[in-house]
């Protein structure tokens, strides 16, 4: 079963080895590819005032996945995601300029 446990930030050092080099990229993540690790943290961490969980959601959506990172909309569709909308050249890509990225959606509750 996942371990779902409260961020703390003994934790920075794992979280930013994870995102560093998915920032640096320029493919997947609205966040400047030169990003600083201050800059993410703040952002990452601590621009929340506080974090909640909520149960009894109807739906997830996500508002912004590119549409080059094939690895994550095989993902989320595999988990029962579906493409609701395109919004054409709405990423700037690195190396291949402006993308579509897509808005997936699932139902949670019927």
């Amino acid at each position: 079963m996942l371990d779902i446990r409260p961020y703390q930030a003994s934790g920075w050092r794992s979280v930013w080895a994870v995102l560093a080099p998915t920032f640096r990229s320029g493919e997947t993540c609205a966040y400047p590819p030169e990003i600083t690790e201050a800059g993410a943290r703040a952002v990452w961490i601590g621009a929340p005032m506080a974090t909640f969980v909520a149960r009894g959601f109807r739906a997830m959506q996500f508002n912004l996945v590119v549409s080059t990172n094939e690895g994550a909309i095989r993902l989320w569709k595999k988990h029962g995601f579906a493409i609701v909308a395109v919004l054409p050249g709405a990423f700037r890509h690195r190396s291949r300029g402006f993308v579509d990225a897509l808005v997936m959606y699932k139902q949670l509750e019927t």
